[in-house]
């Protein structure tokens, strides 16, 4: 169980390492979508895209508009990147925090105040109430507990989130 807490550390901390060198983009992507800005960039025309591709210039002008849409698969992308002469890369980055390790301690601290705010509305109501700052100091414990455990109990939503899929 120990060893397999440090794996999981050791993980995050190498993925967070490639994820470093996406981080300063944002995920901005041109308007039109990367192939075209490329290929207008390159001054190669759909003609000759298509002909690298081994399709026609209608074919192109479709990719490049299903990859503007996000309908492309990457498998495509991949092709029309080779054929541009260049590398598809891709990568999932936090969006809120900088790493993984700042993603995990988030939603760990996240979880830990849901849960004493939970047991403090009980306290109160007995009137025992604690103040913010001793909640925090107690959510900042409890939080590295969390993640010193390894527990996945971190990820539990109270309630499901509109648009998310529970997998």
């Amino acid at each position: 169980m120990a060893a397999q807490k440090k794996q999981r550390k050791l993980q995050r901390q190498i993925v967070d390492a490639k994820i470093e060198k996406f981080s300063s983009s944002n995920g901005s992507r041109p308007a039109s979508g990367w192939l075209k800005a490329v290929r207008e960039s390159l001054g190669m025309t759909t003609l000759q895209l298509a002909t690298r591709l081994g399709s026609s210039a209608s074919s192109v002008t479709q990719l490049e508009e299903r990859e503007r849409k996000k309908t492309v698969t990457l498998e495509t992308l991949e092709r029309a990147a080779n054929a541009l002469g260049c590398d598809l890369v891709y990568a999932i980055v936090p969006r809120s925090a900088k790493s993984l390790e700042d993603l995990v301690h988030e939603r760990a601290l996240a979880n830990a105040h849901e849960t004493l705010r939970r047991a403090e509305h009980t306290m109160r109501l007995e009137a025992q109430g604690t103040s913010s700052e001793t909640n925090d100091k107690a959510a900042e414990r409890l939080a590295a507990e969390l993640i010193f455990k390894g527990s996945s109990k971190i990820w539990d939503e109270s309630t499901p989130k509109k648009g998310r899929s529970k997998s």
